[in-house]
Order: structure tokens, then sequence, then C-alpha cells
């Protein structure tokens, strides 16, 4: 700012203003200021749309979450929705929801997407839509949530949510009566009212403490002051430590009215069950969650009302369950509970000595019939006791107890004549009534045994009519396997390795390396300097072994010899003549042939020597000449060696080879190995911990090992969970790793006969069933060994076909190794076929209990036709959280991936 005179005139670097002060005037610089701003308001508008490119461009990937309130009711659900808005949000996968303590997650994601154009600028947004239940009072933290938008990860903010003992909002109460299944034509409901807790479903026990054994009924009851549509069980969690029994309910129940909290409701009851603890203590019954489709909104007649899903849950229930007493236990008793009677009877009262007869023992009362063992008959002096078949009669009695019959029919044979008595059988039981053990007795039974024509032979031979045809009770899983089996670490199949091509690249090297050195061979063969070379060392040494005898005679002799083995070695094995043997032209000679310094300058120090002795001086010590053909000797061992290379580095080649197989790595067997994880596993599986088993088997698999065995457990865990996309899914991976095993196909069968999807399709011929049934009795492991096997003995055979030199052995090798190839051709074919099959025929399990295939990959396309857990489809290809699968029969779709798992 800068003062001049009377004006004040303020600088920026886009506009300058002069200020008038009153009084003055200056008519030009007046003018000039309106002219610059005109100026300025003509281009202004030009500069306007760019001025609004860069917030379109600006659009980047934003993604929020929220609940539909932060405030909610024990009984009320909420949305939770995660947005992303931004104009990548088309590739915006699924969201990964964090564990959210104090919420049960009952539906969803359900996906919707938002298009607006206003004003000529668009923006678009995608939203996952969760329905949330609240568990417990509180105030909880719904931590952020990670989406993958464009291959980048992006988190949304965290969240607070109260929930309170209060619904949200209040109903009027409509005093009529109500049913689940009714129209609800009469009914009067205010227009958009909140449903709050105009709906309950509660769990009821008709008993807060029992004895082990003693039969709980668990009754689940839906009170309800406004039209319901359906029911759906939606989440049933596991009664672990109980025997269950489903008691049927009526498929049109009466209401009957109740007031809850002080306000009335129509109750129905929608699911029974019967409860039978097999442990003590203090066991849990958790929460079920239920889905009411209910009829909210409308006018005043009912008209025009809409349907809406609500989620609601049971409180978890504790029963005590009281140890049965020890005092006045009877030594027979075996854990009956109830109240029971116990009758006995024959169907003969006279049998001749080795006539079979019919003894049948029936139990009848309420409790824990089929938790009762075999009763056991005691031993029968003058019978012979057969085998006994059992036919069960167990069913919900009057008043929703459980209760029937077991019946058990033995085939007795007297073996002596007389007056026989069948002494009266016995069976204890708790009654929990009168909290007493007590006795069921039947009477004693009298045969009249006549003596038979041929007793002796009549006795060991039951008759042809009183065999018994064998009955298969009830169909079930194998049971899990104790041996672990042999892991193996996870990751590439070993057949994708580097080692695998070099190891098959070794025979391939020694059959060409033996078949270069055979033609080698033959050739040296009519190379004489090619032998005297091969022979060059063994002359001198027996030459100096003359030397050596004549040393003792004659100084001079044994100079002469000495030099003659050492010049005739240097010529024989380096091809020199006499005349380079003497002076520089022996070291530029041996310094050709790459021989080191050193040893070349103890060569002509050894000639020199011999020459000295030969010529110079003709008497010498023995001691001198010893000393003379010592280093000689030493000398040729030298030259021997300088002239042989490659021996090192082809030991330094096995021994990294065999210090880096894949033999030679071993796990660690410790405390935590994959062994003793595994022996733990079983043995909460034994002890009936499903759940627990599970987690320990998946943390070996975690930890980077694996096995049939392993997969198979796994697979028996989770179908004992009532998991069944999840068992079939393990059995298929257990499969893969041992085709041949029986039991798991047995399990997959009984799994296939559980799947509700039934899929016609096209039977294979004959000849077909069998190219696809052999090489199921492999693994793609053991099948690549195999291929190994065979490359490695038609390798072998025809290094003997080369190295044999009798001709009928080499016709032998020949034909043996025509017929190895042809086996590993036709094994690696297959072997091939099964490598494309798993790495590029992708498949799954689904795993989800009821998923819907829709027509293109997202939840807006329609649903084309819906698939149940268990079921085995094939993968094509993902797009945005979906695959496309299809079907044997030729049907295709598109499928959330988490209703899928890959094989």
């Amino acid at each position: 700012m800068r003062k001049t005179g009377n004006l004040m005139t303020i600088r920026d670097s886009r506009l300058e203003i002069e200020d008038i002060k009153p009084g003055l005037a200056f008519p030009s610089r007046i003018s000039n200021l309106k002219s610059r701003i005109g100026h300025l308001f003509l281009i202004l508008p030009l500069f306007l749309p760019l001025l609004s490119i860069p917030s379109a461009w600006s659009q980047d990937v934003q993604v929020t979450a929220s609940v539909g309130s932060d405030t909610v009711g024990i009984q009320d659900q909420f949305q939770f929705a995660i947005t992303v808005s931004g104009k990548d949000n088309a590739d915006a996968g699924n969201p990964r929801l964090p564990s959210i303590p104090g919420f049960r997650i009952v539906s969803g994601p359900n996906i919707s997407t938002q298009f607006q154009w206003i004003n000529g600028r668009s923006s678009s947004s995608k939203s996952y839509i969760y329905i949330l239940l609240p568990e417990k009072e509180g105030q909880f933290t719904i931590d952020p949530v990670e989406v993958p938008v464009g291959g980048k990860i992006y988190k949304t903010q965290p969240l607070q949510v109260r929930v309170t003992s209060a619904p949200r909002g209040s109903v009027p109460q409509a005093p009529r009566s109500l049913s689940p299944f009714d129209d609800f034509e009469d009914e009067v409901l205010p227009r958009r009212r909140s449903v709050g807790d105009a709906v309950l479903v509660k769990a009821e026990l008709d008993r807060t403490s029992a004895y082990p054994g003693q039969q709980v009924t668990l009754a689940y009851e839906i009170c309800t002051q406004i039209g319901i549509n359906g029911i759906q069980l939606q989440e049933n969690p596991p009664l672990s430590g109980f025997w269950v029994e489903d008691i049927e309910v009526e498929k049109n129940p009466k209401g009957t009215r109740k007031v809850i909290n002080g306000k009335e409701y129509v109750v129905y009851t929608i699911k029974k069950q019967a409860l039978f603890a097999t442990t003590t203590g203090r066991l849990k019954i958790p929460s079920s969650t239920f889905a009411v489709s209910a009829g909210v909104g409308g006018d005043l007649l009912g008209i025009f009302s809409r349907r809406e899903t609500l989620y609601r849950k049971t409180d978890e229930l504790i029963l005590e369950v009281k140890p049965l007493p020890v005092a006045g236990r009877p030594a027979d008793f075996r854990n009956a509970v109830g109240s029971f009677h116990l009758a006995a009877g024959i169907d003969k009262n006279q049998v001749s000595t080795g006539e079979a007869v019919s003894l049948r023992v029936k139990l009848e009362g309420t409790g824990n019939l089929k938790m009762i063992p075999d009763i056991a008959v005691p031993p029968f002096p003058d019978f012979t006791v057969y085998s006994s078949k059992r036919v069960d009669g167990v069913r919900v009695q009057a008043g929703g107890q459980i209760g029937g019959d077991k019946t058990w029919e033995y085939v007795i044979v007297p073996k002596a004549p007389g007056r026989q008595t069948i002494p009266p059988l016995s069976f204890s039981f708790f009654n929990p009534e009168s909290e007493k053990y007590e006795v069921a007795r039947t009477s004693s039974l009298n045969i009249e045994v006549l003596k038979g024509a041929d007793s002796a032979a009549s006795i060991s031979v039951l008759p042809v009519d009183e065999k018994q045809s064998l009955v298969r009770r009830a169909t079930d899983i194998n049971f899990i396997k104790t041996a672990s089996g042999k892991f193996e670490k996870t990751g590439k199949p070993f057949y994708q390795h580097f080692w695998i091509f070099l190891i098959a690249g070794i025979p391939l090297a020694f059959n060409a390396a033996l078949f270069l050195y055979q033609k080698q061979r033959s050739r040296h063969a009519e190379d004489i300097g090619f032998l005297r070379n091969r022979k060059a060392k063994r002359r001198a040494l027996e030459r100096l072994k003359i030397a050596e005898r004549k040393s003792k005679s004659s100084a001079r002799s044994f100079y002469d010899e000495a030099a003659a083995a050492l010049s005739g070695y240097l010529i024989d094995k380096f091809g020199l003549a006499e005349i380079e043997l003497t002076g520089d032209s022996l070291e530029r000679a041996l310094s050709a042939k790459s021989i080191p310094h050193k040893i070349v300058e103890e060569t002509r120090a050894c000639l020199q020597e011999c020459d000295f002795g030969r010529f110079v001086s003709a008497s010498a010590s023995t001691d001198g000449t010893n000393k003379l053909n010592e280093r000689i000797r030493k000398n040729i061992d030298a030259l021997e060696k300088a002239g042989k290379t490659g021996g090192t580095a082809l030991a330094v080649f096995l021994s990294f080879m065999f210090l880096f197989s894949p033999w030679t790595l071993h796990a660690d067997i410790g405390e935590g190995s994959p062994e003793k994880l595994f022996e733990r596993g079983n043995l909460e599986y034994q002890a009936g911990n499903y759940a627990s088993a599970e987690q320990i088997y998946i943390r070996i698999l975690h930890s980077g090992y694996s096995s049939s065995s392993l997969y198979y457990n796994l697979g028996n865990a989770c179908f004992k969970q009532k998991r069944l996309g999840d068992a079939v899914y393990n059995w298929e991976k257990a499969l893969q790793k041992l085709p041949a095993d029986r039991e798991i196909r047995e399990n997959l069968e009984l799994a296939n006969s559980m799947i509700v999807d039934r899929i016609e399709t096209a039977s294979n011929p004959l000849p077909l069933k069998l190219l696809t049934w052999f090489p199921r009795l492999l693994s793609i492991t053991q099948e690549a060994w195999l291929v190994a096997l065979l490359f490695i003995i038609a390798n072998l055979l025809f290094s003997l076909y080369l190295l044999s030199k009798n001709p009928r052995n080499s016709y032998r090798a020949l034909l043996g190794c025509f017929g190895a190839g042809f086996l590993f051709f036709a094994f690696a074919s297959s072997l091939s076929w099964k490598i494309y099959d798993q790495d590029f025929r992708k498949k799954g399990i689904v795993v989800e209990q009821k998923a819907d295939v829709r027509s293109g990959p997202g939840i807006e396309n329609i649903s084309v036709f819906t698939i149940h857990e268990g079921l085995k489809v094939r993968v094509h290809e993902s797009h945005n959280g979906w695959y496309q699968i299809s079907l044997p029969n030729g049907w295709s779709g598109w499928l959330q991936q988490a209703s899928l798992r890959l094989l």
C-alpha cells in the first residue's frame, strides 16, 4: 500500500483499485477503473466452466458407514449401511466386516446402486446394507470396515450405537384373535407405525433343573400384536451337551392371549424340542434367530399394508443339570432315566433239545429310551444263546413326552432235556419324579425240554428258518482317522518346482554322456597315442621299480632307468618329443598343457639330477637313489592330477543336489508340530467337542501343513456341526490327496444323498467309465511320482542297452526300455489331464444353506434358479465378488463368492 498526495492505492497481483477521498475528482482514472471492471465481467463467464472442471475431476472415492439410528432397543433390528461413492464405485468389492461385538448379522449384504444427474453433473454410489440385531444392552462401537475399491483398501469411520431395554417405538394393541396364517382383514393399524416390540420371540423351558437323561421340553413362542405372514428359523446354534428330539407342533396353531410386560399379546407355539442332558453342570441353550414376515403400515382398514421382514432372537437360557445320586445306585445301572416296565416271553413252552426258542424281552415307558444300550442277558447254563435283533418304537407320546418301547429278540437252544427255567431279568433305572433308583423285573419262564433224536448234532446247528437277516439300523459317516498320515507342506505342488525338471534331466544327461563316451571309446580304441596316454603312469612306475632294483648293483644303471621312466612318462602322457625334454622347451610344452609352474620346475630338477648322476657322478649312495626315486614318484602323481579336471566340480554339484533335495527337508516334530496338534484334535472330536476339534485342524492348515487324514477329519467335524457344504468341501480335498480311500468315498456318498438338489445327467458308456475310473486310483502326487519312476526306469534300461556287450541282453534291455516308455507316455497323458482339470477347470462347493443364482454379477439381476449347500459346481470366472458357475445339466449363472468355496 502506498500513499500519493490525497490518493490511497491498494495493489493486488490481479487488480488495482484506487480509493478516492471525498472532495477530489480524477475523471480519467475513474474511467480507466470502470473500463477494467467491465472487461473483467465480460471475460468472467468464459472461465466459469473451467472452474467447474476440477470439482468434477476431484470426485475421489469415498467410503462411509451409517446406521439407521444410534439408539436402538434390545428387540429392534436396524440397518448398517456401507456406501461407496465416486467414479470407481463399480469396482468396489464386498466389505470385509470385522467382528461386531454386541450385535448379530441376520441378513445381508443387500446391494443397491444410485445414480443422479443434477444440473448437468452426474454422481453415483453403491451401498451394502446389512440387518443387525442387538444381543445385549450397552454402548458399543462398530469398528472401521475395509472395502477394496480399484485395488486399494478404504476404511469407514467407527460408529457408536447404544442398545437400551426399551424399543424405539410402541404399537397400539389390537385386542382380537390373531393367527400367523390369517390374512388379518380386520386388523386396525395406524399408517406407518413403528413395529417396535409388537413382535417378540421367546424360548422357554418347562423346568430350570434336571438330571442327566431326564426330559426337558424347550418351546419357542411368537408373541404378536400385528399380522404375521410367515416365520422362518434364521439361525439355530447346536445344543452341545444334549440329545435332542423334535416334537411336532400344530400346523395351524391357535393363539392364546398373554400379558407380557404390561402389554397384551397373542402367543403361538412355533417349535418344540425334547432335550436330554448328557452331562452335568450349567448347560447353556444359546439364543436362536427367527425371520418374521409381518404386515405393517396401511390405512385404518388394513388396506395397502406392506410386508416387512423382522428379525427377532430369543434369550439365552441356562439349565442346571444335577448329577445322579451315588447312594443306592445299583451295580447294573446303565444311565437309564425315566419310568419303565420290563416284560419277557417265549414263543414255545415245550420243545426238544436242539430246537430253537424265541425269547422276547420288551422295555416300555417314558424317558431316554434311545440312549439305553442293549439289555444284557445273564448266562443260561442249560441253553445256547444266540445274538439278538432289536426293534425300536420310540415316539412322542401324549403330553409331548418321549417314550415308547424297545424289544430284543434272542434265539435260545436248550441243550439238556427236563424242566428248564429262564430266570427273571432285571433292569435298573433312575426315576426323576421320585428321585430314587428303581428296578423293573420280569417273571421266570418255564420250558419243558424233551430229548431230541440227535441232540448232539442239533445243538450245533441252528434251523434255517430261525436264522436272522442282517439289519442296518442307521447310516452315519465313518469314524475319524487316528493316523495323521504324511503331512505335506502346502503351497505349489512339487511337480511345479524347478528341481523336478532338474532331476528329470539327470538321466537324459547321463545317457547322452554315456552315448558320447561310447563313441569316443570306439574312436580311442584305434588311437595308439590315446592308449599310450592311459598306460603312461603304469609304465613309468614299472620302470622306477626296475631302477630301484638296479640301484643296488650299479648307480649309473639306476640313473639311466630313472631318467627313462620320467622322460618316457612325459612323452606318453603329454605327447612330447624327446627334443622338448630339455631346458626351456620342456617348460613351454608343459605350460601349454596347463601344468602349474611349481610342478614344471620339479620335473626339470628331477631330470637334471638324473643327468648329473649319469654323466658326472657314477657312484652314489643308496640313500640318495631312494630319495630321488621317491621324488620322481611324487612328481608323476602331481603331473597326473594336474592333467585331470572336473572331478571336484562334479563332487560339489552332487553334494549341492543332496543337501537341497526335497527329501532332506524335515518338518519340526515338537510340541506344536502337526502330529501333536492332530492328536489333540482327535481327542476333542472323540469327546464330542466338534467345534474345538475343527479349530485345531484348521490351525494345522494355517501353519502350512496338510494331509488326506487332516481334511477327512475336518470334514467329519463340520458334518457333526450340521454344515454339509463345509463337510463336502473338506472330503473332496481329502479325496484329491487319496482318491482310492474307501471311507472318504462312503462319506461323500452319504453327503450326496443329503443334498437337496438332484441334477439329471446322461450316464457315460462303459469304456469311458473304465477310462475315468482307473486314474482315480492315484492322486496327482502319486501319479507324478509314478511318471518320474517310469522315466528313470526307461532311461536306466537304455543305459544298460548302451553298456551291454552281450547282444541278447542288449535286446532285452531295449525291449524293456520301450515297455517302460509306453507306460510313461500313458501315465504322463493321464497326469497332464488331471493337472489341467484341477488347475484350469476350477470347481467349487456351495457352503450356503440356500443360494440364489442370478443372471448377472449383481444383486440387482434376477434370480434364475436356487441351489443348496453341498452341491458341486464348475467355476468359470469371477467379477466384483461373484462367480460365474455352471451345473452338469448345462444351467449357468452368477453366484456370490461368499456362498462358494473353491477346491
